[in-house]
């Protein structure tokens, strides 16, 4: 029998090993998620005992042919050497720890995610470490696209005249601004972002503020394509 606690209620139950298998058996099966047992021997060195389909692709090799191996041996080089480094932190430190990697593959870029968590010995010592690995390349590409983006509306805002701006319609704050030679009406661009859903109060004036606001509401129904525009007046610095 096993112990299970409840953290928000500081109370404790008895599970029972059907119990257990079945939260092992459901995160093992996750699709989108590499999970792997590593003991750690004795001796110093750290071997798979239990591992998915999922490391198996990584691997590029059965998942039983996995079982006894040491990271290096079963998995390829790149991934072996992230994770044997970052074994020795998480079994130096006996907590938990987390870490991204990007990786250039004959398939692709490939960008994980893994979560190291160690268990341990009445002793303290560790003695099993559970990996999981999540795949983060679609994240990471379109964190990347919004930095080109971002990086190319500063270089035109720059050079603009007028003032650009991103505006969330859902939190009603600028998110980004530009132009004006970087001194949008004397202001700051910080200082536009720090007004938060107060901008329109504070800058634009007070017969406008209706028009305003409704402009503001329309880009929600707008398709594709289509643009609305507004005229109102605004305080400089």
């Amino acid at each position: 029998m096993n112990l299970v606690g409840n953290a928000r209620s500081n109370s404790w139950r008895v599970s029972s090993p059907l119990e257990l298998k079945g939260f092992y058996d459901a995160i093992f099966s996750h699709p989108d998620l590499a999970v792997y047992v590593i003991r750690v021997c004795d001796d110093g060195t750290s071997r798979i005992d239990d591992a998915n389909t999922a490391v198996a692709e990584l691997a590029k090799r059965p998942v039983d042919e996995l079982f006894g191996l040491t990271p290096r041996e079963g998995l390829i080089e790149p991934i072996a050497d992230c994770l044997e480094t970052n074994l020795r932190i998480c079994l130096a430190t006996q907590s938990s720890l987390q870490y991204e990697r990007e990786l250039d593959l004959p398939d692709g870029r490939l960008a994980w995610k893994t979560t190291l968590i160690p268990t341990a010995r009445q002793a303290g010592e560790p003695v099993h470490v559970v990996a999981v690995t999540r795949d983060i390349s679609y994240e990471a590409r379109m964190a990347s696209v919004a930095e080109h983006h971002e990086a190319l509306l500063k270089g035109l805002g720059s050079t603009l005249p007028n003032i650009i701006y991103l505006y969330d319609l859902k939190s009603q704050r600028v998110c980004f601004t530009a132009g004006a030679e970087s001194q949008p009406l004397g202001y700051r661009p910080q200082q536009f972002i720090e007004m938060g859903e107060e901008l329109v109060p504070l800058l634009v004036h007070p017969d406008d503020q209706d028009r305003v606001a409704a402009h503001l509401e329309a880009p929600a129904r707008l398709e594709d394509g289509e643009v609305s525009s507004v005229v109102d007046r605004v305080r400089h610095l």
